[in-house]
């Protein structure tokens, strides 16, 4: 297994990750943008939740809009969070085959992008953070899908050797429902 080539490691569970989930309040908007176009409303976020697995459990929290810039406080979180989700990896990894950091890493060179998940967040919760995808010590790259559609997209940083990579779940489950 772990002579494949990287590219093969894409289609392996991902036994350790991070969730997130946002609640909004609709703002009304009723402004025409032309004879044909009329912006109804508008979602204002109102909190983030976010779920950590890692070996040791489940680490949850929570933001909101009682917080100066809660988006942005969440976001430095998860690269905080997607550190030890990095180490736990890296236990896992050596567990199975007895290998140091840097050899793991030419095994796997995408063992430092930490998944994050969201359910039906290309239409809808990736859209709600997207001002800040150029911000402070971060930076949007690999784009999947489409400006308004997002499927995929990674977060570097400059502060961080770890990189979040958001994957809109919904995208990989044929039919269903959010409930």
């Amino acid at each position: 297994l772990f002579s494949l080539p990287s590219r093969h490691f894409q289609s392996i569970p991902t036994p350790l990750y991070i969730i997130y989930d946002f609640e909004t309040m609709e703002h009304k908007i009723d402004k025409s943008i032309s004879d044909s176009s009329i912006i109804n409303s508008r979602l204002i976020p109102l909190s983030v939740s976010s779920c950590v697995k890692l070996d040791k459990g489940l680490i949850t929290k929570n933001f909101d809009i009682r917080t100066t810039d809660f988006i942005e406080k969440w976001i430095d979180w998860l690269f905080e969070k997607a550190v030890d989700v990095y180490h736990d990896k890296l236990l896992h990894l050596k567990s199975f085959i007895d290998k140091t950091e840097k050899e793991l890493r030419k095994i796997d060179p995408l063992l430092n992008v930490i998944t994050v998940f969201g359910y039906n967040s290309s239409r809808f919760d990736s859209n709600l953070f997207k001002e800040y995808f150029n911000h402070s010590h971060w930076c949007v790259e690999g784009l999947i899908g489409s400006i308004s559609s997002l499927k995929q997209f990674i977060l570097s940083s400059s502060k961080y050797s770890i990189k979040l990579r958001f994957i809109d779940a919904q995208s990989f489950v044929s039919g269903g429902s959010l409930k």
